[in-house]
């Protein structure tokens, strides 16, 4: 169950008037188990990667099968260059993935959709928390589709890029990252890798809930819109939201931190009394957004 709490910055407005305000969404997941961990690995096996690169992904991964796997612990690994492939299938932290080789060029786009082909074979699983970790250079000459990266987070994955080496390039991982509601780490050396892992499992094997739907129901005359929630600070809907009944898939919930959405809202017209403008509901919890029309200035201005 999660804990729902709307308001809008005052309660009160002027009647009979339109209304623009900000307003924010207190969530709280009640939930204190962790969710077991689906992780997926997406590594950059281009010729940039010769070397260095290639040394701090063969070390990241055994880092991980031994250090960071829990018992009931998935992961998988898929290697791109000018194209990509699944490298290793799901399999538990006694896997032993083959070798790794750098060579060829540096396709993202063929990795995020390869990606996505991996996701939808693997199945959407609230009861799991998914994460996929992108390790790359970065040295690419284009970027993935925006919307084929933002459907990471559909299947309830949340995804983290991690520029290894000195000479990576954080323009287009920063991108995407933001875009999966995750974060970009800069890890020149293996060292700032193994940083950058005990935040992201940290966070990753505390999770209560997996990319949690949350519902909005929008009344006739209003508008939602820049919705972003923190703290990823990230915009969890394209576009501004209508009358009607709308679902956003939220970043994973993580147990013990609350979460907050900001957003603004549009009101065509304050009616003298209460006014019911949307209704937010996520994992059984239920909240609404109201604003009291009022005639006396002095009131509203003292609110």
């Amino acid at each position: 169950m999660v804990s729902l709490t709307a308001n809008l910055i005052k309660p009160l407005a002027k009647c009979n008037q339109p209304l623009i305000s900000k307003g924010g969404l207190n969530i709280i997941g009640d939930n204190e188990n962790a969710l077991p961990l689906d992780l997926l690995l997406v590594i950059d096996m281009s010729g940039s990667m010769s070397g260095d690169g290639e040394r701090i992904v063969q070390q990241s991964v055994l880092f991980i099968l031994d250090k960071l796997m829990g018992p009931d612990d998935k992961i998988a690994i898929i290697t791109f260059s000018n194209g990509a492939n699944l490298h290793m299938n799901w399999g538990d932290k006694n896997s032993n993935p083959n070798a790794f080789n750098a060579s060829g060029g540096t396709n993202f786009g063929s990795a995020i959709n390869e990606t996505l082909s991996c996701l939808g074979a693997h199945g959407i699983n609230p009861s799991r928390a998914g994460t996929v970790l992108f390790l790359s250079d970065g040295q690419s000459q284009s970027k993935p589709n925006d919307d084929n990266v933002r459907t990471i987070t559909e299947f309830g994955f949340t995804m983290h890029t991690i520029g290894v080496t000195s000479s990576a390039d954080p323009m287009f991982l920063d991108q995407m990252a933001e875009l999966a509601r995750g974060f970009y780490y800069s890890a020149p050396t293996f060292d700032d890798v193994k940083k950058a892992f005990s935040s992201i499992f940290n966070y990753g094997k505390t999770v209560a809930y997996a990319a949690p739907d949350l519902k909005i129901k929008i009344e006739d005359g209003v508008t939602i819109s820049d919705l972003i929630q923190s703290p990823q600070g990230v915009e969890i809907a394209k576009g501004p939201l209508n009358a009607g009944n709308h679902e956003v898939s939220l970043s994973h919930l993580v147990v013990g931190m609350r979460s907050d959405l900001s957003f603004k809202i549009n009101v065509d017209n304050v009616k003298c009394d209460d006014n019911l403008l949307a209704t937010f509901e996520c994992i059984g919890g239920s909240t609404e957004v109201r604003v009291k029309g009022s005639t006396d200035d002095t009131q509203i201005l003292n609110t």
